[in-house]
């Protein structure tokens, strides 16, 4: 059976922390008059308290969305592994596509790709910028267009958020979660991933063993 492998983008396969970070407090300052310290910042991130800081009105992740993207080059770097494991799915005749939850154009993402030398990549990607899903970072309407001429292909999707999971199962993909080496595996088990990884090393050896079966 034919492969397609369905890959978030920022903290799954690109490092984007910075800009993550920046974006939020600045965001914060805005809407709360508040800011964060980069370690509180880290600490939410990996026990997915984020979304529960603050009641964020709804604008809040509207404009978050669309401010998300590198200012400076430094803000960004391919996450451990990714060579390997993309070679990896190379090897294995995958169909590759990367669905962000940003809300900028893929022309904006591709530029990043293009940055970090992740060339073969450009092309592949999805972003929310037209999304009217359920919620800002829904993605579950993205991933069945890509599969919508797959019908005949296994459909893996890996991401480090509670929406890529539930896009996956809703779509009948195998979901694996990656905890960035911080977050609870718990996480993932609890919104229904059938896996969970800490490394897109383990990814790979991951990804492998799905394809031979």
């Amino acid at each position: 059976m034919k492969l397609v492998v369905i890959l978030d983008y920022d903290m799954t396969i690109v490092d984007s922390f910075k800009v993550f970070y920046r974006v939020y407090n600045f965001l914060l300052k805005k809407f709360f008059s508040e800011e964060i310290s980069i370690e509180k910042f880290k600490e939410m991130f990996c026990e997915n308290t984020i979304d529960e800081y603050k009641k964020y009105p709804e604008d809040f992740w509207k404009e978050f969305k669309v401010l998300y993207k590198a200012s400076q080059p430094d803000e960004i770097s391919p996450m451990p592994g990714l060579d390997d494991f993309i070679k990896e799915l190379e090897e294995l005749g995958a169909d590759i596509y990367i669905i962000t939850g940003r809300g900028v154009g893929e022309e904006d993402v591709e530029k990043e790709l293009e940055l970090l030398n992740l060339n073969s990549l450009r092309g592949r990607v999805r972003t929310l910028k037209d999304s009217e899903g359920e919620h800002p970072f829904d993605k579950t309407e993205e991933v069945r267009r890509v599969l919508t001429e797959k019908l005949d292909h296994k459909c893996i999707m890996l991401g480090d958020y509670v929406d890529d999971i539930l896009a996956a199962k809703k779509n009948g993909c195998i979901a694996i979660g990656i905890t960035n080496g911080c977050k609870s595996p718990d996480y993932f088990t609890g919104s229904g991933a059938d896996y969970v990884v800490n490394s897109l090393s383990e990814a790979k050896d991951l990804v492998r063993n799905i394809a031979s079966h």
